[in-house]
């Protein structure tokens, strides 16, 4: 059997007050309907099935409509609200099951998230040192280059000049070790840097590398990105972990809001890297939002100097066209103060927000 289809059973279910009636009145066969119909609500999502499955159940368990419509409507077992069944019992036991499972979910990501922090940790050294060894040996490859051109046309002028009768050295040796001359306001300086002669080549070559690490930084900033989003993409981890979390409804209404605080703190934190995994993204997540942390507090900040920019009035319905600000269908005077929370109401009496 799969494991979604599982639902907890209570040993003492029979002692029931209203299974006892039940089986009184229509033997085990009832007791057998109910369980089937338990079945039902378990396979379907919010563990509720609409009235038009009956007859496909019925005929399903070979049983006529009249004893299951009995066994819904006569013992306060289920409870109907004019399109859908459901049951009070099944949706206490699936809570208790639902909260230990996510429970359990979440224990487990923190504990792999801690492990993959310690490698990470553990090798994120090396990995620096070996980026910083390469991108030395390049500059010291480019500078090696750039000397060795510099000295070859420095060669082949001074040799040209010699053929000339132009050369002012004395002899050969004098010649193959001779600095190069440069002239400044007229004077000569015999002790001038040939380097110093290509300042501006050497600024060019040395820009290269740190366009190179700006690209590079680029593209990882575009994979966390990437990853993140898709984290969030998944709207049923959101919704727990906003519900163990105990986040205000209004972050899982304002997703995308949440997402761009999320990757400001990672950006701050410079774990880029590491979150362009989607998974290693959640794990991280479900770290940063717990509650009573000081993540999770800078989190409510933002969220709520961030939702007062976008919407001042984010617990309100607001008419786009005219502006009116309404509540369940009453209109709010547009000097009111925003609505606090979900939780209260407008008092036109008293002229303020009342629990």
């Amino acid at each position: 059997m799969k494991d979604n289809y599982y639902f907890p059973h209570d040993a003492e279910f029979m002692e029931d007050s209203r299974v006892i009636r039940l089986i009184e009145k229509y033997k085990m066969a009832g007791y057998g309907v109910l369980f089937s119909l338990q079945e039902l609500l378990r396979r379907h999502e919010n563990y509720r099935f609409h009235k038009s499955e009956l007859m496909m159940h019925c005929r399903r368990i070979n049983t006529n409509k009249v004893l299951v419509l009995a066994i819904l409507n006569d013992f306060d077992l289920f409870s109907f609200d004019g399109e859908y069944y459901s049951s009070a019992d099944m949706d206490r036991k699936m809570k208790q099951y639902d909260d230990k499972k996510c429970k359990f979910v979440l224990k487990k990501a923190i504990l792999e998230q801690d492990k993959l922090l310690e490698l990470k940790d553990k090798y994120a050294s090396n990995e620096a040192l070996i980026k910083g060894k390469e991108i030395k040996e390049i500059k010291g490859k480019e500078i090696e280059g750039k000397e060795k051109d510099s000295c070859a046309i420095q060669a082949e002028e001074e040799k040209k000049n010699f053929d000339d009768g132009k050369s002012s050295f004395s002899d050969s040796k004098s010649y193959s070790r001779a600095k190069p001359v440069s002239v400044k306001n007229g004077i000569s300086d015999a002790n001038s840097d040939p380097i110093a002669d290509n300042s501006d080549d050497s600024d060019n070559n040395n820009s290269l590398i740190p366009d190179y690490e700006k690209q590079a930084q680029k593209k990882e900033l575009h994979e966390m990105e990437v990853g993140v989003d898709r984290a969030f993409k998944d709207q049923y981890w959101v919704e727990i972990i906003g519900m163990n979390q105990q986040m205000p409804v209004e972050y899982i209404h304002h997703i995308p809001l949440m997402s761009r605080v999320f990757k400001d703190h990672i950006i701050q934190q410079g774990k880029v890297r590491a979150m362009s995994d989607t998974e290693e993204a959640k794990r991280y997540f479900a770290n940063f939002s717990r509650k009573g942390t000081a993540t999770r507090t800078r989190l409510d900040e933002r969220m709520r100097t961030e939702l007062r920019k976008e919407m001042p009035f984010p617990y309100e319905d607001v008419d786009p066209h005219s502006g009116v600000r309404s509540v369940c269908g009453v209109v709010i005077p547009q000097d009111a103060p925003p609505r606090p929370d979900y939780s209260v109401r407008w008092n036109d009496e008293k002229k303020r927000w009342t629990n």
